[in-house]
């Protein structure tokens, strides 16, 4: 999937890019911002605890829902809905969904 450089001054059509992604946890970049990448990613099932060492992690729920696990509680994104992780904060995702469900994110390093 081609990206779209950020001096390009294009309009990315959510929908026609996420139609194009057909394997789970595998981020497409669409478009970059400044020094980061907006991605789009289908997900389904569970992903491990992790964190990132310098890069805020923001997730926009386009369809569907998404659990975000912190250590201290859980964080629930409906459609529509986004949710930025600071850097360093371990977070999963452990969706017991059967179908994908799609959230764009971007991560900016520090």
């Amino acid at each position: 999937m081609p990206k779209v450089g950020k001096k390009s001054g294009q309009a990315v059509n959510l929908r026609s890019k996420l139609d194009r992604i057909h394997e789970t946890w595998k981020p497409q970049i669409i478009a970059e911002l400044n020094d980061a990448y907006v991605k789009l990613v289908k997900v389904k099932g569970e992903f491990v605890w992790h964190h990132h060492e310098r890069e805020d992690e923001l997730f926009l729920v386009l369809k569907g829902r998404l659990r975000i696990e912190l250590r201290d509680r859980p964080l629930d994104l409906r459609e529509g809905e986004l949710a930025v992780i600071p850097s360093g904060v371990e977070h999963r995702h452990p969706s017991p969904r059967k179908r994908p469900m799609s959230s764009c994110s971007s991560r900016r390093p520090r």
